[in-house]
């Protein structure tokens, strides 16, 4: 069950991830706690980052993604819950 665990007023500068350093919310999904960031690609356009961690903190790099449009990274949450 995918549920929303935080949802910032404004956005978080994580400073982790240099693409997408802005959170948007963190959810938990199964045994996952998934951060939903944004941030501009090389060519400046907007995108997406879903990163995957384990509840150690551990990145799950296979599960991570970056993404062209929130409903796309928003399907990519939602199809970690099957």
């Amino acid at each position: 069950m995918r549920k929303l665990i935080h949802r910032p007023h404004q956005f978080i500068d994580a400073g982790e991830n240099f693409m997408t350093p802005h959170v948007l919310s963190y959810w938990r999904v199964g045994d996952y706690t998934v951060e939903l960031s944004t941030g501009e690609g090389f060519n400046h356009a907007p995108i997406w980052g879903v990163t995957v961690k384990t509840e150690s903190g551990e990145s799950v790099h296979k599960l991570c993604q970056c993404h062209h449009s929130i409903g796309a990274a928003m399907a990519h949450i939602a199809g970690l819950d099957q």
